[in-house]
Parts: C-alpha cells; structure tokens; sequence
C-alpha cells in the first residue's frame, strides 16, 4: 500500500480500505490455510479485517499494518486451532522458522499476482482460476471456451510471466516463483 493511500485509510476513507483489502485478502487467506481447515479461513481473515479497520487510526505505517495483518492470522489460527483441541497436531508446525518461511511463501505470492494482474485477461484468468484450486473443466466452463484453449492461455501466460519475472528477478526465482502455478 502506498503512502496515500495508507493517509486516506488512517482517515477512515472505505476506497482506500478496499485497496487495502485487494492488495492482501487473497495472501492472508493463502497463509491462514497452511494451519486452519478452510471451513475457519475466511472468518478468520475477515475478522482481522474488521479489526484492522476499526483500529486504523493507530497505525505508524502501511508496514506495520502488513505486519499486524499476517501476525494477526498467525494468532487467531492458534485460537481456533487451541479451541478445536487439535493444537498438538499443527502448534508443532508453528515455530518462528516455520513462520518466516510462510511469510516468504506469501511475498513469493505477492509477487506472482503483481505480474499475473499484468497479464492479458484471458492468459490472468485462467491462471487465477487454477491458482485458486478450479480445474480446465470449470476454468473452460466459466470462459465460455474449451479446455485446449485453457492450456493454451495458461502456457502462453506462463511464458510471458517467465519472461517478465526472469528479467526482473533473475530465471532461478522465477522458476521457484511459477512454481505455485499447476
């Protein structure tokens, strides 16, 4: 988030809520499924988000609103995970170096949608649709075209994301990065 948009949130502008939102929903929910089953996830991110907001005027900076964010989910999916009594399968999963870890996975994603809210719509959107779980069969379905035409965008968009991010992050990260695209 940029620095005025951060101002106009802090003044309680919804818009620049809503940017805020945009920029790190998608990331956070990401996040909050490595711990929690997904019947919690969206609650969870919810919540934070309604706290955020009502506590908008006490934030420094737009970091330390990114910083609440993530550590926020982090916390409220120990809460669900210690009131669900199933904290001994997945606390053991939440050391500090499991966290940081998780956290580099999230600015992994944060880069790949930045270059994927690039892309041409058709290449963006049947690579979101398979990034958010959807198979050819519904991605086909919900562009009106065939399957083949779905290979077809998500490889001609993996290539110009390869391109792209290989010329701004060197060819080994945007592999590790274009990774997350099955």
């Amino acid at each position: 988030m940029d620095v005025e948009t951060f101002v106009r949130f802090t003044q309680g502008e919804e818009r620049a809520f809503e940017t805020l939102f945009k920029q790190y929903s998608a990331y956070m929910l990401v996040f909050a499924r490595r711990f929690v089953p997904e019947e919690y996830v969206s609650d969870i991110v919810q919540d934070i988000f309604m706290q955020v907001w009502n506590r908008r005027a006490e934030f420094a900076d737009a970091g330390s609103v990114k910083s609440y964010l993530f550590t926020s989910v982090k916390n409220q999916c120990l809460n669900v995970l210690r009131q669900e009594d199933v904290k001994s399968r997945y606390l053991q999963s939440l050391t500090k170096e499991d966290f940081e870890d998780h956290m580099l996975d999230v600015e992994v994603y944060i880069l790949l949608y930045k270059a994927i809210s690039e892309l041409p719509s058709n290449y963006r959107t049947a690579i979101e649709m398979s990034l958010n779980g959807s198979h050819l069969e519904e991605i086909a379905r919900a562009m009106g075209t065939s399957i083949d035409a779905v290979k077809a965008y998500k490889k001609r968009g993996k290539e110009l994301l390869r391109k792209k991010l290989g010329a701004v992050y060197g060819v080994v990260l945007a592999e590790v990065i274009l990774s997350f695209i099955h």
